[in-house]
C-alpha cells in the first residue's frame, strides 16, 4: 500500500459505482473508495438529481401509506402528497451562484420538474397502466463466484404483466441524434439491476424503463422515456465484466498498487484529483488530500449518507 497514514478500507461488497470507477481509473477508486476521500465542494447537477430522486421516492412512500394502507382517495390527498414531497426535495436546497455555468439549475427549475413529474405520476396512478411494486430497493446478492454484489434500485414496475426496473436520470447532455435508447445499450449498471431484480423476484425482468429529465440553460426540463431491454446474453456479458472487475480490485490490494489512468483525467470536465496525482511524492499527495477533501464513506445501500462529493 502507498506510504500513507490515512486509514484504508477494504470492501467485501462492491457495487456498480465502485467497479465502474475502478475501471475508469484505479487511482481514483483508491482515493474515493479505499481511502474514502471526497470533495468538499458542491455539484449543482448532483444536487438537482438528488432532489428529484427524493421527490419521486417520497411520492411513492406517501401514496403507499395514505392511499394503499389507510385507504384514502388519491384525489383528496394528492395536493398534500405533492406539497410534502416537494418540501422533502427542497429541504437542503441551495441555489447556484448567478455567475456559475449551472445557475439555471435553481429552485424554480427543480420545482417545475417536480410539478411536471407529479402530474405524470398522478395520471399513471389513475390509469393503472404501470404498477410500481417497490421503491428504493437496496440489495446484497451473491454472484456465481460467491462474491457479493450490492446496490440500490429506484423502482420495480409491472407493466403489461411484465416486470421492469425503473430508473430516474437527470441529464444535461443529449445523445447524438437524440437517441436516448442507444445511450443505455449496453450499460453495465442496468444489466446489474436486471440481474438483481430477477434474483430478488424469481421472475424474468424485461429491462429498465429509464425516465429522463433533461435540462440545459436554454430549455428544460424536458421529459423523455427510453427502454433498455436485456437478454440472457446481455447478462452473460455483465457477469464477465463484474467478475473480472472484482479480480482487478483484489489484485490491486494484493500488489499494494493503484496506478493512474491518465486517459481519464479529462472525463466529465476534468478530474477533481488531477492536482493531487500531480503532487509527486506520496507525502505531498497525502497533504493535498488532507487539505482538499473530507472523509466520506460510500454506502451503496444508502447513498444519502455520504457527506462529500465522489468524483
Amino acid at each position: 500500500m502507498p506510504p500513507l497514514s490515512l486509514p484504508v478500507f477494504r470492501r467485501e461488497k462492491l457495487d456498480n459505482s465502485i467497479l465502474s470507477c475502478l475501471n475508469r481509473c484505479p487511482r481514483l477508486c483508491f482515493f474515493n473508495y479505499v481511502l474514502n476521500r471526497a470533495s468538499c465542494g458542491k455539484s449543482w447537477p448532483i444536487q438537482y438529481g438528488v432532489a428529484y430522486h427524493k421527490f419521486r421516492e417520497t411520492l411513492e412512500k406517501l401514496y403507499f401509506s395514505w392511499c394503499v394502507t389507510d385507504g384514502k382517495d388519491l384525489e383528496e390527498v394528492s395536493s398534500m402528497i405533492y406539497e410534502t414531497s416537494l418540501a422533502m426535495a427542497l429541504k437542503d436546497w441551495e441555489n447556484p451562484p448567478l455567475e456559475h455555468t449551472k445557475s439555471y439549475l435553481d429552485e424554480s427549475r427543480i420545482t417545475k420538474a417536480c410539478h411536471m413529474g407529479f402530474e405524470s405520476w398522478k395520471a399513471n396512478k389513475i390509469s393503472g397502466n404501470m404498477k410500481i411494486l417497490h421503491s428504493e430497493m437496496p440489495f446484497e446478492l451473491p454472484l456465481p463466484s460467491g462474491r457479493i454484489f450490492c446496490g440500490r434500485m429506484d423502482e420495480s414496475i409491472e407493466w403489461n404483466n411484465r416486470l421492469w426496473i425503473g430508473d430516474y436520470k437527470t441529464l444535461g447532455r443529449k445523445p447524438k441524434g437524440g437517441n436516448w435508447k442507444g445511450k443505455f445499450n449496453p450499460d453495465h449498471q442496468f444489466s446489474g439491476y436486471v440481474w438483481a431484480g430477477q434474483e430478488l423476484s424469481g421472475r424474468r425482468i424485461d429491462g429498465v424503463i429509464v425516465s429522463i429529465v433533461y435540462n440545459v440553460k436554454a430549455t428544460g426540463p424536458e421529459f423523455h422515456t427510453a427502454l433498455a431491454t436485456r437478454t440472457k446474453e446481455d447478462l452473460g456479458h455483465w457477469h464477465e465484466w463484474v467478475e473480472d472487475s472484482y479480480d482487478l480490485y483484489e489484485r490491486y490490494f494484493e500488489k499494494d498498487s493503484w496506478p493512474m489512468n491518465t486517459t481519464a483525467c479529462d472525463d466529465w470536465g476534468g478530474c477533481f484529483f488531477r492536482n493531487c496525482c500531480n503532487a509527486g511524492q506520496w507525502s505531498a499527495i497525502e497533504q493535498w488530500l488532507l487539505d482538499n477533501t473530507l472523509e466520506s464513506h460510500w454506502d451503496p445501500l444508502d447513498p444519502d449518507k455520504e457527506k462529500g462529493l465522489p468524483e
